[in-house]
Order: structure tokens, then C-alpha cells, then sequence
């Protein structure tokens, strides 16, 4: 993107024609919109469908694969957290692996848990 027209931004003057790029790094972080701790992990944390958060894009943009990213991580916690409330993680917290893109942020790259045994009777699939 270019400048159309000179102008100031958060303290930055900007010339006509000068390149201006967006970096996502800081959206979705606004103590304002997500309360005291926007960083952390949250599985209660109420979002409507593409309302106040970029995770899955907005209006004409929003992401087509939205609906079975949220069924597949539903089962994924319902299984393996909910179902299984003695899961743990398998390896220390400082060991927990993140990639880091530059204009991307950062990513969880795997969590290894410790699922705890099934109960006598009791499936997994239950």
C-alpha cells in the first residue's frame, strides 16, 4: 500500500507515496476488547462470529474453514481436557515449543500431554 496523501500517524509523518504496511502482530490483544490477559489462552473466552477478533477474518473474508476449525478443536478439548480431566502437560512449560514468523507472530508448534488412563468401563469414545 501507498500514502494518497501526507499525513501523521501515531507520531510518524507519512509523504505522499511512501510505502505503509500492516502488521497483524498486536491485533487480538487489546485489554480493552479481551480483558486482563489478552495473551493467554482462554477456551471460555465468548467471541461472537467474527465480532471484535481476527482469528477467522471478517465479512467477505471470513474464513471458509471457520465452522470446522471450531467443531475440530471442540472435540479436541472435549476429549482430551474435559473428558479427561487429568491431562496434563507431558513436558515443562519452558519446554513448550513456539515457531516464530516475522509478520505472522508466534505458533504453538506441538503440545505434548499426558493423558491420564480410562476409567474401568469406560471408553474413550464415551
Amino acid at each position: 500500500m501507498y500514502a494518497t496523501e501526507d499525513f501523521e500517524f501515531a507520531g510518524t509523518p507519512l509523504k505522499k507515496g511512501e510505502t505503509v504496511t500492516v502488521a497483524l502482530l498486536a491485533a487480538d490483544h487489546d485489554p480493552r476488547e479481551y480483558g486482563e490477559g489478552p495473551e493467554r489462552l482462554d477456551i471460555a473466552r465468548e467471541f461472537g462470529r467474527g465480532d471484535g477478533h481476527l482469528a477467522f477474518g471478517h465479512g467477505p473474508h471470513y474464513c471458509l474453514g471457520a465452522a470446522l476449525g471450531r467443531l475440530v478443536t471442540s472435540v479436541v478439548l472435549d476429549r482430551g481436557l474435559v473428558r479427561r480431566p487429568e491431562t496434563a502437560l507431558a513436558v515443562d512449560r519452558g519446554e513448550i515449543e513456539f515457531g516464530h514468523w516475522p509478520g505472522d507472530g508466534f505458533h504453538l508448534l506441538r503440545l505434548p500431554v499426558r493423558l491420564c488412563a480410562d476409567a474401568p468401563g469406560q471408553s474413550p469414545d464415551a
